[in-house]
Protein backbone atom coordinates (compact mmCIF):
# COMPACT_ATOMS: atom_id res chain seq x y z
CA UNK A 1 0.00 0.00 0.00
CA UNK A 2 1.37 3.40 -0.98
CA UNK A 3 0.75 5.55 2.09
CA UNK A 4 0.37 9.28 1.45
CA UNK A 5 1.02 10.85 4.83
CA UNK A 6 0.23 14.29 3.45
CA UNK A 7 -3.05 12.98 2.01
CA UNK A 8 -4.52 13.67 -1.43
CA UNK A 9 -1.73 15.57 -3.21
CA UNK A 10 -3.73 17.73 -5.60
CA UNK A 11 -6.19 19.09 -3.02
CA UNK A 12 -3.32 19.39 -0.51
CA UNK A 13 -1.42 21.73 -2.83
CA UNK A 14 -4.52 23.77 -3.74
CA UNK A 15 -5.46 24.07 -0.05
CA UNK A 16 -1.90 25.05 0.82
CA UNK A 17 -1.99 27.80 -1.81
CA UNK A 18 -5.34 29.17 -0.59
CA UNK A 19 -4.15 29.08 3.04
CA UNK A 20 -1.03 30.99 2.03
CA UNK A 21 -3.18 33.67 0.36
CA UNK A 22 -5.27 33.87 3.54
CA UNK A 23 -2.15 34.18 5.71
CA UNK A 24 -0.72 36.88 3.40
CA UNK A 25 -3.97 38.87 3.68
CA UNK A 26 -3.86 38.54 7.47
CA UNK A 27 -0.23 39.70 7.54
CA UNK A 28 -1.00 42.64 5.27
CA UNK A 29 -3.92 43.57 7.55
CA UNK A 30 -1.50 43.73 10.49
CA UNK A 31 0.77 46.05 8.53
CA UNK A 32 -2.22 48.27 7.72
CA UNK A 33 -3.08 48.37 11.44
CA UNK A 34 0.43 49.60 12.21
CA UNK A 35 0.16 52.24 9.47
CA UNK A 36 -3.19 53.45 10.81
CA UNK A 37 -1.72 53.71 14.32
CA UNK A 38 1.23 55.81 13.11
CA UNK A 39 -0.99 58.01 10.91
CA UNK A 40 -3.47 58.53 13.76
CA UNK A 41 -0.63 59.38 16.17
CA UNK A 42 0.66 61.93 13.62
CA UNK A 43 -2.84 63.40 13.18
CA UNK A 44 -2.99 62.53 9.45
CA UNK A 45 -6.77 62.03 9.05
CA UNK A 46 -6.67 61.78 5.24
CA UNK A 47 -4.02 59.10 5.46
CA UNK A 48 -6.11 57.15 7.98
CA UNK A 49 -9.13 57.31 5.63
CA UNK A 50 -7.10 56.06 2.65
CA UNK A 51 -5.70 53.15 4.63
CA UNK A 52 -9.19 52.38 5.98
CA UNK A 53 -10.51 52.14 2.40
CA UNK A 54 -7.79 49.66 1.53
CA UNK A 55 -8.53 47.68 4.70
CA UNK A 56 -12.25 47.59 3.78
CA UNK A 57 -11.50 46.05 0.36
CA UNK A 58 -8.99 43.62 1.86
CA UNK A 59 -11.57 42.48 4.45
CA UNK A 60 -14.15 41.60 1.80
CA UNK A 61 -11.53 39.76 -0.23
CA UNK A 62 -10.50 37.90 2.94
CA UNK A 63 -14.08 36.69 3.44
CA UNK A 64 -14.12 35.21 -0.08
CA UNK A 65 -10.71 33.55 0.45
CA UNK A 66 -11.82 32.17 3.83
CA UNK A 67 -14.90 30.53 2.29
CA UNK A 68 -12.73 29.10 -0.48
CA UNK A 69 -10.22 27.83 2.09
CA UNK A 70 -12.94 26.08 4.10
CA UNK A 71 -14.29 24.42 0.95
CA UNK A 72 -10.90 23.04 -0.10
CA UNK A 73 -10.05 21.88 3.42
CA UNK A 74 -13.25 19.82 3.54
CA UNK A 75 -12.56 18.53 0.02
CA UNK A 76 -9.03 17.56 1.10
CA UNK A 77 -10.36 15.44 3.98
CA UNK A 78 -12.96 13.79 1.74
CA UNK A 79 -10.50 12.98 -1.07
CA UNK A 80 -7.83 11.79 1.35
CA UNK A 81 -10.07 9.40 3.27
CA UNK A 82 -11.57 7.96 0.07
CA UNK A 83 -8.09 7.53 -1.43
CA UNK A 84 -6.58 5.79 1.58
CA UNK A 85 -9.58 3.46 2.01
CA UNK A 86 -9.59 2.52 -1.69
CA UNK A 87 -5.82 2.07 -1.63
CA UNK A 88 -6.06 -0.17 1.46
CA UNK A 89 -8.85 -2.28 -0.05
CA UNK A 90 -6.97 -2.60 -3.35
CA UNK A 91 -3.79 -3.69 -1.56
CA UNK A 92 -5.73 -6.15 0.62
CA UNK A 93 -7.46 -7.79 -2.35
CA UNK A 94 -4.11 -8.02 -4.16
CA UNK A 95 -2.55 -10.09 -1.38
CA UNK A 96 -1.49 -13.64 -2.02
CA UNK A 97 -4.57 -15.93 -1.65
CA UNK A 98 -2.83 -17.88 1.11
CA UNK A 99 -2.55 -14.73 3.23
CA UNK A 100 -6.09 -13.67 2.36
CA UNK A 101 -7.41 -17.06 3.45
CA UNK A 102 -5.49 -17.21 6.73
CA UNK A 103 -5.66 -13.54 7.74
CA UNK A 104 -7.62 -12.33 10.76
CA UNK A 105 -10.57 -10.53 9.26
CA UNK A 106 -11.19 -8.47 12.41
CA UNK A 107 -7.84 -6.74 11.99
CA UNK A 108 -8.71 -5.58 8.48
CA UNK A 109 -12.24 -4.57 9.47
CA UNK A 110 -10.76 -2.56 12.34
CA UNK A 111 -8.26 -0.89 9.99
CA UNK A 112 -11.00 0.08 7.50
CA UNK A 113 -13.38 1.44 10.16
CA UNK A 114 -12.02 2.50 13.54
CA UNK A 115 -8.44 3.21 12.44
CA UNK A 116 -9.58 5.22 9.42
CA UNK A 117 -11.78 7.33 11.71
CA UNK A 118 -8.87 7.85 14.08
CA UNK A 119 -6.64 8.93 11.21
CA UNK A 120 -9.24 11.44 10.05
CA UNK A 121 -9.63 13.10 13.45
CA UNK A 122 -6.17 12.67 14.92
CA UNK A 123 -3.99 12.91 11.82
CA UNK A 124 -5.41 14.38 8.62
CA UNK A 125 -7.43 17.14 10.33
CA UNK A 126 -4.21 17.95 12.17
CA UNK A 127 -2.37 18.05 8.82
CA UNK A 128 -4.65 20.98 8.00
CA UNK A 129 -3.99 22.53 11.41
CA UNK A 130 -0.24 22.19 10.92
CA UNK A 131 -0.57 23.61 7.41
CA UNK A 132 -2.43 26.68 8.74
CA UNK A 133 0.02 27.17 11.59
CA UNK A 134 3.20 26.77 9.51
CA UNK A 135 2.00 29.05 6.71
CA UNK A 136 1.00 31.76 9.19
CA UNK A 137 4.36 31.35 10.94
CA UNK A 138 6.22 31.80 7.65
CA UNK A 139 4.25 34.94 6.78
CA UNK A 140 4.78 36.37 10.29
CA UNK A 141 8.54 35.64 10.12
CA UNK A 142 8.83 37.30 6.68
CA UNK A 143 7.18 40.49 8.00
CA UNK A 144 9.27 40.47 11.21
CA UNK A 145 12.50 40.01 9.22
CA UNK A 146 11.55 43.08 7.15
CA UNK A 147 11.45 45.01 10.41
CA UNK A 148 14.64 43.47 11.88
CA UNK A 149 16.70 40.55 10.51
CA UNK A 150 17.48 39.25 14.01
CA UNK A 151 13.92 38.02 14.36
CA UNK A 152 14.77 35.21 11.88
CA UNK A 153 17.26 33.72 14.36
CA UNK A 154 14.76 34.05 17.18
CA UNK A 155 12.00 32.32 15.18
CA UNK A 156 14.32 29.52 14.02
CA UNK A 157 15.57 28.75 17.53
CA UNK A 158 12.01 28.91 18.81
CA UNK A 159 10.69 26.37 16.28
CA UNK A 160 13.62 23.98 16.81
CA UNK A 161 13.05 24.00 20.58
CA UNK A 162 9.32 23.36 20.24
CA UNK A 163 9.80 20.60 17.66
CA UNK A 164 12.28 18.82 19.93
CA UNK A 165 9.81 19.06 22.81
CA UNK A 166 7.03 17.61 20.62
CA UNK A 167 9.20 14.77 19.34
CA UNK A 168 10.45 13.69 22.76
CA UNK A 169 7.10 13.93 24.54
CA UNK A 170 5.25 11.89 21.86
CA UNK A 171 7.28 8.69 22.39
CA UNK A 172 5.44 7.39 25.48
CA UNK A 173 2.09 8.21 23.86
CA UNK A 174 2.97 6.13 20.78
CA UNK A 175 3.44 3.00 22.91
CA UNK A 176 0.00 3.39 24.43
CA UNK A 177 -1.53 4.06 20.98
CA UNK A 178 -0.16 0.69 19.85
CA UNK A 179 -1.80 -1.05 22.85
CA UNK A 180 -5.02 0.77 22.07
CA UNK A 181 -4.93 -0.49 18.46
CA UNK A 182 -4.48 -4.10 19.61
CA UNK A 183 -7.34 -3.88 22.10
CA UNK A 184 -9.51 -2.29 19.39
CA UNK A 185 -8.75 -5.22 17.08
CA UNK A 186 -9.61 -7.73 19.84
CA UNK A 187 -12.85 -5.88 20.58
CA UNK A 188 -13.87 -5.86 16.90
CA UNK A 189 -12.99 -9.55 16.54
CA UNK A 190 -15.16 -10.46 19.54
CA UNK A 191 -18.12 -8.47 18.22
CA UNK A 192 -17.84 -10.16 14.79
CA UNK A 193 -17.52 -13.58 16.39
CA UNK A 194 -20.62 -12.99 18.54
CA UNK A 195 -22.69 -11.88 15.55
CA UNK A 196 -21.58 -14.77 13.34
CA UNK A 197 -22.14 -17.36 16.08
CA UNK A 198 -25.31 -15.93 17.60
CA UNK A 199 -27.32 -19.09 16.81
CA UNK A 200 -24.90 -21.32 18.73
CA UNK A 201 -24.85 -18.78 21.57
CA UNK A 202 -28.65 -18.78 21.79
CA UNK A 203 -29.02 -22.56 21.44
CA UNK A 204 -26.52 -23.30 24.21
CA UNK A 205 -27.44 -20.41 26.55
CA UNK A 206 -23.99 -18.80 26.33
CA UNK A 207 -25.30 -15.24 26.64
CA UNK A 208 -24.02 -14.64 30.17
CA UNK A 209 -20.53 -15.92 29.38
CA UNK A 210 -20.33 -13.91 26.14
CA UNK A 211 -21.59 -10.77 27.87
CA UNK A 212 -19.02 -11.16 30.65
CA UNK A 213 -16.19 -11.57 28.14
CA UNK A 214 -17.53 -8.67 26.08
CA UNK A 215 -17.49 -6.49 29.18
CA UNK A 216 -13.82 -7.39 29.72
CA UNK A 217 -12.93 -6.46 26.12
CA UNK A 218 -14.88 -3.19 26.40
CA UNK A 219 -13.21 -2.34 29.72
CA UNK A 220 -9.74 -3.08 28.33
CA UNK A 221 -10.38 -0.91 25.29
CA UNK A 222 -11.77 1.92 27.39
CA UNK A 223 -8.86 1.67 29.83
CA UNK A 224 -6.35 1.90 26.98
CA UNK A 225 -8.22 4.87 25.52
CA UNK A 226 -8.23 6.53 28.96
CA UNK A 227 -4.49 5.87 29.35
CA UNK A 228 -3.75 7.50 25.99
CA UNK A 229 -5.87 10.53 26.89
CA UNK A 230 -4.22 10.77 30.33
CA UNK A 231 -0.76 10.64 28.78
CA UNK A 232 -1.77 13.28 26.25
CA UNK A 233 -3.07 15.51 29.07
CA UNK A 234 0.20 15.17 31.01
CA UNK A 235 2.23 15.88 27.89
CA UNK A 236 0.08 18.92 27.05
CA UNK A 237 0.48 20.22 30.61
CA UNK A 238 4.26 19.87 30.50
CA UNK A 239 4.46 21.47 27.06
CA UNK A 240 2.18 24.31 28.17
CA UNK A 241 4.37 25.13 31.18
CA UNK A 242 7.56 25.20 29.08
CA UNK A 243 5.89 27.26 26.39
CA UNK A 244 4.59 29.81 28.89
CA UNK A 245 8.11 30.45 30.17
CA UNK A 246 9.38 30.89 26.62
CA UNK A 247 6.42 33.13 25.79
CA UNK A 248 7.13 35.54 28.66
CA UNK A 249 10.82 35.74 27.71
CA UNK A 250 9.98 36.51 24.08
CA UNK A 251 7.44 39.22 24.91
CA UNK A 252 9.98 40.96 27.12
CA UNK A 253 12.65 40.59 24.42
CA UNK A 254 10.34 41.95 21.71
CA UNK A 255 9.46 45.04 23.72
CA UNK A 256 13.13 45.57 24.56
CA UNK A 257 14.20 45.35 20.89
CA UNK A 258 11.44 47.74 19.87
CA UNK A 259 12.49 50.26 22.50
CA UNK A 260 16.22 50.05 21.78
CA UNK A 261 15.74 50.47 18.02
CA UNK A 262 13.46 53.47 18.46
CA UNK A 263 10.59 51.97 16.53
CA UNK A 264 7.29 53.79 16.12
CA UNK A 265 4.17 52.86 18.07
CA UNK A 266 2.67 51.30 14.91
CA UNK A 267 5.76 49.11 14.33
CA UNK A 268 5.74 48.08 18.00
CA UNK A 269 2.10 47.06 17.73
CA UNK A 270 2.82 45.09 14.55
CA UNK A 271 5.75 43.35 16.28
CA UNK A 272 3.60 42.39 19.25
CA UNK A 273 0.80 41.10 17.00
CA UNK A 274 3.23 39.12 14.89
CA UNK A 275 4.99 37.74 17.97
CA UNK A 276 1.56 36.66 19.17
CA UNK A 277 0.97 35.04 15.76
CA UNK A 278 4.33 33.36 16.19
CA UNK A 279 4.11 32.20 19.78
CA UNK A 280 0.56 30.98 20.20
CA UNK A 281 0.52 28.88 16.99
CA UNK A 282 3.83 27.26 18.00
CA UNK A 283 2.32 26.63 21.42
CA UNK A 284 -0.59 24.91 19.67
CA UNK A 285 1.70 23.11 17.25
CA UNK A 286 3.49 21.06 19.90
CA UNK A 287 0.49 19.03 21.18
CA UNK A 288 -0.76 18.62 17.59
CA UNK A 289 2.54 17.11 16.45
CA UNK A 290 2.62 14.97 19.60
CA UNK A 291 -0.82 13.61 18.72
CA UNK A 292 0.13 13.06 15.05
CA UNK A 293 3.33 11.24 15.97
CA UNK A 294 1.39 9.01 18.33
CA UNK A 295 -1.34 8.05 15.84
CA UNK A 296 1.21 7.61 13.02
CA UNK A 297 1.79 4.12 14.41
CA UNK A 298 -1.37 3.16 12.49
CA UNK A 299 0.50 3.62 9.19
CA UNK A 300 3.07 1.05 10.32
CA UNK A 301 0.26 -1.33 11.27
CA UNK A 302 -1.31 -0.90 7.82
CA UNK A 303 1.96 -1.73 6.10
CA UNK A 304 2.52 -4.76 8.34
CA UNK A 305 -1.00 -6.08 7.69
CA UNK A 306 -0.62 -5.64 3.94
CA UNK A 307 2.93 -6.96 3.66
CA UNK A 308 3.05 -9.78 1.15
CA UNK A 309 6.26 -11.80 1.07
CA UNK A 310 5.01 -14.25 -1.53
CA UNK A 311 6.79 -14.31 -4.86
CA UNK A 312 4.74 -12.89 -7.70
CA UNK A 313 3.78 -15.37 -10.40
CA UNK A 314 4.25 -14.21 -13.98
CA UNK A 315 3.28 -17.13 -16.23
CA UNK A 316 -0.02 -16.64 -18.09
CA UNK A 317 -2.48 -19.39 -18.91
CA UNK A 318 -5.16 -19.11 -21.58
CA UNK A 319 -6.64 -22.63 -21.57
CA UNK A 320 -6.92 -25.72 -19.39
CA UNK A 321 -5.56 -29.09 -20.41
CA UNK A 322 -4.78 -30.99 -17.22
CA UNK A 323 -4.36 -30.87 -13.43
CA UNK A 324 -1.73 -33.26 -12.10
CA UNK A 325 -1.27 -34.09 -8.40
CA UNK A 326 1.97 -36.02 -7.97
CA UNK A 327 2.99 -37.35 -4.51
CA UNK A 328 1.50 -34.18 -3.05
CA UNK A 329 1.07 -33.54 0.67
CA UNK A 330 -1.82 -31.15 1.20
CA UNK A 331 -2.82 -29.28 4.31
CA UNK A 332 -1.99 -26.35 6.54
CA UNK A 333 0.82 -26.59 9.09
CA UNK A 334 0.52 -30.39 9.10
CA UNK A 335 -0.56 -32.64 6.19
CA UNK A 336 -4.24 -33.49 5.97
CA UNK A 337 -3.64 -35.66 2.89
CA UNK A 338 -0.41 -37.42 1.96
CA UNK A 339 0.95 -38.90 -1.27
CA UNK A 340 -1.94 -37.61 -3.35
CA UNK A 341 -1.76 -38.80 -6.99
CA UNK A 342 -4.45 -38.17 -9.59
CA UNK A 343 -5.12 -36.34 -12.84
CA UNK A 344 -8.05 -34.31 -14.10
CA UNK A 345 -8.14 -33.78 -17.86
CA UNK A 346 -9.95 -31.26 -20.01
CA UNK A 347 -13.69 -31.86 -20.24
CA UNK A 348 -13.76 -34.56 -17.54
CA UNK A 349 -16.32 -34.71 -14.75
CA UNK A 350 -14.81 -35.66 -11.38
CA UNK A 351 -16.67 -36.27 -8.10
CA UNK A 352 -14.80 -35.95 -4.79
CA UNK A 353 -16.47 -37.75 -1.85
CA UNK A 354 -15.51 -38.67 1.69
CA UNK A 355 -16.52 -38.27 5.33
CA UNK A 356 -16.70 -34.85 6.95
CA UNK A 357 -13.24 -33.55 7.81
CA UNK A 358 -11.40 -36.09 5.65
CA UNK A 359 -9.82 -33.45 3.42
CA UNK A 360 -12.18 -32.89 0.49
CA UNK A 361 -12.11 -29.12 0.93
CA UNK A 362 -8.32 -29.26 1.27
CA UNK A 363 -8.14 -30.38 -2.37
CA UNK A 364 -10.50 -27.57 -3.38
CA UNK A 365 -8.52 -24.93 -1.47
CA UNK A 366 -5.35 -26.17 -3.12
CA UNK A 367 -6.97 -25.79 -6.57
CA UNK A 368 -8.15 -22.29 -5.58
CA UNK A 369 -4.61 -21.51 -4.36
CA UNK A 370 -5.87 -20.58 -0.93
CA UNK A 371 -3.28 -22.97 0.49
CA UNK A 372 -0.07 -24.25 -1.06
CA UNK A 373 1.10 -27.89 -1.26
CA UNK A 374 3.36 -28.77 1.66
CA UNK A 375 5.40 -31.05 -0.59
CA UNK A 376 5.20 -32.87 -3.90
CA UNK A 377 3.81 -31.40 -7.09
CA UNK A 378 0.53 -29.84 -8.18
CA UNK A 379 0.72 -28.82 -11.83
CA UNK A 380 -1.46 -27.18 -14.41
CA UNK A 381 -0.54 -27.90 -18.04
CA UNK A 382 2.84 -29.27 -16.86
CA UNK A 383 3.82 -26.10 -14.91
CA UNK A 384 3.59 -25.77 -11.10
CA UNK A 385 0.26 -24.24 -10.09
CA UNK A 386 1.95 -21.43 -8.14
CA UNK A 387 3.91 -20.28 -11.20
CA UNK A 388 0.84 -18.82 -12.91
CA UNK A 389 -0.32 -15.23 -12.63
CA UNK A 390 -3.29 -15.34 -10.27
CA UNK A 391 -5.66 -13.21 -12.35
CA UNK A 392 -4.85 -15.28 -15.43
CA UNK A 393 -5.36 -18.52 -13.48
CA UNK A 394 -8.72 -17.46 -12.02
CA UNK A 395 -9.79 -16.64 -15.56
CA UNK A 396 -10.17 -20.42 -16.05
CA UNK A 397 -12.39 -21.10 -13.03
CA UNK A 398 -16.02 -20.55 -12.07
CA UNK A 399 -16.92 -21.33 -8.47
CA UNK A 400 -20.34 -22.66 -7.46
CA UNK A 401 -20.46 -23.25 -3.71
CA UNK A 402 -22.86 -23.59 -0.82
CA UNK A 403 -22.22 -20.02 0.35
CA UNK A 404 -21.92 -18.39 -3.08
CA UNK A 405 -22.34 -14.78 -2.14
CA UNK A 406 -25.35 -12.90 -3.49
CA UNK A 407 -24.79 -9.14 -3.72
CA UNK A 408 -27.42 -6.49 -3.08
CA UNK A 409 -28.61 -5.55 -6.56
CA UNK A 410 -30.61 -6.88 -9.47
CA UNK A 411 -30.68 -10.48 -10.65
CA UNK A 412 -28.88 -9.33 -13.81
CA UNK A 413 -26.13 -7.70 -11.70
CA UNK A 414 -25.65 -10.93 -9.75
CA UNK A 415 -25.45 -13.17 -12.81
CA UNK A 416 -23.15 -10.83 -14.74
CA UNK A 417 -21.36 -9.42 -11.67
CA UNK A 418 -21.99 -5.90 -13.01
CA UNK A 419 -20.55 -6.74 -16.44
CA UNK A 420 -23.96 -6.24 -18.03
CA UNK A 421 -25.59 -8.22 -20.80
CA UNK A 422 -28.75 -10.09 -21.73
CA UNK A 423 -29.23 -13.00 -19.33
CA UNK A 424 -32.77 -14.06 -20.29
CA UNK A 425 -31.56 -17.11 -22.23
CA UNK A 426 -29.30 -18.11 -19.32
CA UNK A 427 -32.19 -17.77 -16.86
CA UNK A 428 -34.22 -20.04 -19.12
CA UNK A 429 -31.38 -22.60 -19.29
CA UNK A 430 -31.05 -22.76 -15.51
CA UNK A 431 -34.80 -22.95 -14.85
CA UNK A 432 -35.32 -19.37 -13.64
CA UNK A 433 -37.24 -17.99 -16.63
CA UNK A 434 -40.10 -17.05 -14.27
CA UNK A 435 -37.84 -14.43 -12.59
CA UNK A 436 -37.38 -10.96 -14.09
CA UNK A 437 -33.71 -10.08 -14.53
CA UNK A 438 -34.41 -6.65 -12.98
CA UNK A 439 -35.63 -8.29 -9.75
CA UNK A 440 -33.91 -6.81 -6.67
CA UNK A 441 -32.01 -9.31 -4.54
CA UNK A 442 -31.27 -8.29 -0.98
CA UNK A 443 -29.54 -9.30 2.23
CA UNK A 444 -27.30 -11.90 0.60
CA UNK A 445 -30.22 -13.45 -1.26
CA UNK A 446 -32.65 -13.56 1.66
CA UNK A 447 -35.59 -13.25 -0.76
CA UNK A 448 -34.49 -16.39 -2.66
CA UNK A 449 -35.04 -20.09 -2.03
CA UNK A 450 -32.02 -22.39 -1.71
CA UNK A 451 -32.66 -23.79 -5.17
CA UNK A 452 -32.93 -20.34 -6.74
CA UNK A 453 -29.70 -19.31 -5.07
CA UNK A 454 -27.85 -22.36 -6.41
CA UNK A 455 -29.26 -21.80 -9.91
CA UNK A 456 -28.11 -18.15 -9.89
CA UNK A 457 -24.60 -19.31 -9.07
CA UNK A 458 -24.83 -21.80 -11.93
CA UNK A 459 -26.09 -18.99 -14.17
CA UNK A 460 -23.07 -16.93 -13.15
CA UNK A 461 -20.80 -19.79 -14.23
CA UNK A 462 -22.64 -20.07 -17.57
CA UNK A 463 -22.42 -16.33 -18.20
CA UNK A 464 -18.65 -16.18 -17.69
CA UNK A 465 -18.24 -19.41 -19.71
CA UNK A 466 -14.99 -20.44 -18.02
CA UNK A 467 -13.38 -23.79 -18.73
CA UNK A 468 -13.54 -25.24 -15.20
CA UNK A 469 -16.54 -25.36 -12.85
CA UNK A 470 -15.73 -26.09 -9.20
CA UNK A 471 -18.73 -27.14 -7.10
CA UNK A 472 -18.43 -27.25 -3.32
CA UNK A 473 -21.27 -28.86 -1.32
CA UNK A 474 -23.96 -27.04 -3.29
CA UNK A 475 -26.63 -29.72 -2.72
CA UNK A 476 -26.47 -29.82 1.08
CA UNK A 477 -29.32 -27.37 1.73
CA UNK A 478 -31.50 -28.30 -1.24
CA UNK A 479 -34.48 -30.60 -1.68
CA UNK A 480 -33.38 -33.89 -3.21
CA UNK A 481 -35.25 -33.35 -6.48
CA UNK A 482 -33.88 -29.82 -6.86
CA UNK A 483 -30.32 -30.89 -6.04
CA UNK A 484 -30.47 -33.83 -8.47
CA UNK A 485 -31.68 -31.59 -11.31
CA UNK A 486 -29.09 -28.87 -10.66
CA UNK A 487 -26.30 -31.48 -10.65
CA UNK A 488 -27.66 -32.89 -13.92
CA UNK A 489 -27.65 -29.40 -15.45
CA UNK A 490 -24.06 -28.83 -14.37
CA UNK A 491 -22.88 -32.18 -15.72
CA UNK A 492 -24.67 -31.57 -19.01
CA UNK A 493 -22.00 -29.11 -20.16
CA UNK A 494 -18.79 -29.42 -22.14
CA UNK A 495 -16.83 -27.89 -19.23
CA UNK A 496 -14.44 -29.59 -16.86
CA UNK A 497 -16.49 -30.15 -13.69
CA UNK A 498 -14.98 -30.89 -10.27
CA UNK A 499 -17.65 -31.55 -7.62
CA UNK A 500 -17.12 -31.93 -3.89
CA UNK A 501 -20.13 -33.34 -2.07
CA UNK A 502 -21.14 -35.51 0.86
CA UNK A 503 -24.46 -36.04 -0.92
CA UNK A 504 -24.61 -38.16 -4.08
CA UNK A 505 -27.48 -38.84 -6.46
CA UNK A 506 -27.23 -42.34 -7.92
CA UNK A 507 -29.00 -41.29 -11.11
CA UNK A 508 -26.18 -38.83 -11.93
CA UNK A 509 -23.15 -40.93 -10.98
CA UNK A 510 -22.76 -42.39 -14.49
CA UNK A 511 -22.14 -38.87 -15.80
CA UNK A 512 -18.84 -38.67 -13.90
CA UNK A 513 -15.62 -39.93 -15.50
CA UNK A 514 -14.03 -40.85 -12.18
CA UNK A 515 -14.42 -40.52 -8.44
CA UNK A 516 -11.87 -39.42 -5.85
CA UNK A 517 -12.57 -41.11 -2.51
CA UNK A 518 -10.94 -39.14 0.30
CA UNK A 519 -10.42 -41.05 3.54
CA UNK A 520 -7.69 -41.92 6.08
CA UNK A 521 -5.39 -39.11 4.89
CA UNK A 522 -5.32 -40.49 1.36
CA UNK A 523 -7.10 -40.15 -1.98
CA UNK A 524 -8.22 -43.22 -3.92
CA UNK A 525 -9.08 -42.88 -7.61
CA UNK A 526 -12.06 -45.04 -8.64
CA UNK A 527 -14.37 -45.56 -11.60
CA UNK A 528 -16.69 -47.92 -9.72
CA UNK A 529 -20.07 -46.34 -9.03
CA UNK A 530 -20.99 -49.09 -6.56
CA UNK A 531 -17.87 -48.43 -4.49
CA UNK A 532 -18.94 -44.81 -4.12
CA UNK A 533 -22.45 -45.80 -3.04
CA UNK A 534 -21.12 -48.29 -0.50
CA UNK A 535 -18.69 -45.74 0.92
CA UNK A 536 -21.45 -43.11 1.20
CA UNK A 537 -23.65 -45.59 3.06
CA UNK A 538 -20.79 -46.36 5.47
CA UNK A 539 -20.23 -42.65 6.11
CA UNK A 540 -23.92 -42.15 6.80
CA UNK A 541 -23.98 -45.07 9.28
CA UNK A 542 -20.86 -43.75 11.04
CA UNK A 543 -22.56 -40.38 11.52
CA UNK A 544 -25.54 -42.07 13.20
Amino acid sequence: MRIQKIGHKKTFLITLFVIFIMAAISGYTNILLGDVTDLATAGDVDGVIEVAKIAFVVTFFAIFVKITSNYFQKLYIKKTLVDIKVSFMDAMLSLNPVKLYTMKHAKYVSHLTHDMDRLEHQYYLNVLNVMNIVVNLIVSIIILVRIWWGFLIVATVLMVVFMMIARNTSKPVRKHEEKKSKSLEAYTNYVEESLEGFEVIAQHQLEDTRNLNFEKHAETLKQNQYTVEKKMTLVDGLNGALQMVILVVLIVMGLSVSHQMGMSLGETIVIMILFSNLIFPIQTLTPIITQMNAIATVFSEFNESLKDDAEKSDALVSSFNQFIFEDASLGYDEPVLSKVNFEINRGEKVLIVGPSGAGKSTILKTLLRQIEPLSGGVRLNQLPLASYNLESYYGLISMVDQIGFIFSGTLNDNVTLLKGGDVKSILSDIGLSYLDDSMKLKNDGSNLSGGERARILLGRAKFFDKEIILCDEIYAALDEAVGRQIESDILDTDKTVITISHIVFEENLDSYDRYLIVDNQSVKVSTDKQEVLIRMLEYELEMH
